[in-house]
């Protein structure tokens, strides 16, 4: 789009809980309950869904859902109830961006703070790496208890964020980059089952 020009679109939903990958190729937000995974121009991806996520009765989704810097992952700010009551833990569910499947899931030792401008509140942000996730909680629910609460992740669940570029031609000779998340010294990548030839450039693999 050239400088200084802009395009308004109408809009059917509206919503206020958005993450973003850290080079912009990959949105999540949350609209009407449901989680949308969008490219960098506003184009439907996926609807990451997972029957594992209705083993909670009374999952409360909560404003924060955040993106993995490379669009991997999506991690997901839940209550076991309605907030405020006795009992009620907060949840983080880390599900693969792209299937919806649930990778992790963590109970915090306090509930998520969500009756602060809960419609425009945000309760759960990740670091660069996706290695420690940031809360806001409360013993009660309340503002007036409120803390932050760490998590330390042993390990990042391995994913793939995005692979550029989506096309090559079929002679080979490109080389591909990879973003991801997990990724270890020792991971490999196949293409179609195979290591790519000796001859080609090893692709890229980053992890953010």
């Amino acid at each position: 789009m050239p400088p200084n020009q802009f395009v308004t679109s109408a809009a059917n939903a509206s919503t206020t809980d958005l993450g973003a990958a850290s080079d912009g190729t990959m949105f999540a937000f949350q609209s009407k309950g449901t989680t949308e995974i969008r490219a960098a121009d506003i184009s439907f991806i996926s609807v990451p869904t997972s029957a594992e996520l209705q083993q909670i009765p009374g999952r409360v989704l909560v404003p924060g859902v955040a993106l993995h810097p490379s669009g991997a992952l999506i991690d997901q700010p839940f209550l076991t109830g309605a907030s405020g009551r006795a009992g009620v833990k907060g949840g983080i569910d880390i599900l693969d961006a792209h299937s919806g499947a649930l990778r992790s899931r963590i109970f915090l030792p306090q509930q998520f703070t969500t009756d602060v401008d809960g419609l425009h509140g945000s309760f759960l942000a990740t670091d660069e790496n996706g290695q420690r996730l940031f809360a806001i909680t409360s013993s009660d629910g309340t503002p007036q208890n409120a803390a932050l609460t760490v998590v330390q992740l042993a390990a990042v669940p391995l994913g793939i964020g995005t692979i550029a570029p989506s096309t090559v031609a079929a002679t080979g000779g490109a080389t591909l980059t990879v973003r991801g998340s997990g990724f270890q010294s020792a991971t490999a990548l196949t293409i179609n089952g195979k290591l790519p030839a000796l001859h080609s450039r090893m692709p890229t693999l980053f992890s953010s």
